[in-house]
């Protein structure tokens, strides 16, 4: 069988081969293009899973940053607890209690 086909704008001929049991014989043209065809569709498969692949990636990027974040503002809220208790205010307390009574005796003596 031989038909024309229209390929980047030009009209070729095709020749195919047909038996009784189907398509024998296909031109070199026709195989390449269903050859180009298959790894497009391939490429666009393997595309399609590296955009889901890459929203993932974004996404656990995103929690990373977000734990972070939370880490750093607890450290910081934890440096603030810490300074707090060794203010000055606090430390003179603290010596206050530890001394003898006697020491604290003298001290409201003066």
């Amino acid at each position: 069988m031989i038909r024309n086909v229209f390929i980047n704008g030009t009209i070729s001929t095709l020749f195919v081969m047909e038996e009784e049991s189907g398509v024998e014989y296909t031109h070199p043209l026709v195989e390449a293009l269903k050859e180009q065809a298959d790894r497009i569709e391939l490429l666009e498969k393997q595309n399609n899973e590296l955009l889901k692949q890459e929203k993932i990636l974004l996404n656990l990027l995103e929690m990373s940053a977000t734990t972070g974040d939370i880490m750093a503002r607890s450290l910081k809220v934890l440096q603030d607890m810490e300074d707090k208790d060794n203010s000055p205010v606090l430390e003179s307390k603290v010596s206050l209690n530890t001394e003898s009574p006697s020491q604290i005796e003298e001290t409201l003596e003066d």
